[in-house]
């Protein structure tokens, strides 16, 4: 029984890893756009969880597991959010960021789902509770290339 549930936990997480073609960082920048890329390293903590990105209010793809995303930009603000999907069997990770940024220039955001109010009741069988949330982090061009290098890129497609 033991070894069922583990395989079913491995294949679902699994199969919530992104599949698009590998890290390639774009060659140039069109003008009067920033280039942003948003990415998820690959964790097991939330793996299985898919949320779809919006900017500025316009659903625009899902983030899986091991995912990127390479969006152009026009200067000013933008609102990058995380929403709830719609899957029963996993928690959603909601969350959102503002950022602000310059035409002809490249930034690296870094997206991780986090656990929030987590605790075990302990009655007979322990019962574990709690929800993931999600966040946004800007990173530095050299350690975002290191940790974005593994991705599957999810959007736009080719």
């Amino acid at each position: 029984m033991k070894r069922l549930l583990l395989f079913l936990v491995i294949l679902v997480i699994s199969g919530c890893s992104a599949t698009g073609l590998q890290f390639r960082p774009e060659t140039s920048i069109e003008n009067d756009y920033a280039l942003v890329y948003l990415y998820r390293p690959s964790m097991f903590k939330g793996g299985g969880i898919t949320p779809p990105v919006f900017i500025d209010n316009q659903e625009l793809f899902d983030l899986p597991n091991n995912g990127y995303a390479v969006l152009k930009l026009t200067e000013g603000k933008h609102v990058i959010e995380t929403r709830e999907d719609g899957n029963f069997l996993l928690t959603d990770a909601v969350g959102k960021a503002e950022i602000i940024v310059e035409k002809n220039t490249v930034y690296y955001v870094k997206w991780l789902p986090f656990l929030a109010d987590f605790g075990v009741v302990p009655l007979g069988t322990p019962i574990a509770y709690g929800y993931f949330e999600g966040s946004f982090y800007p990173m530095s061009k050299d350690i975002a290339l290191k940790e974005i290098k593994e991705c599957k890129k999810v959007y736009p497609e080719i």
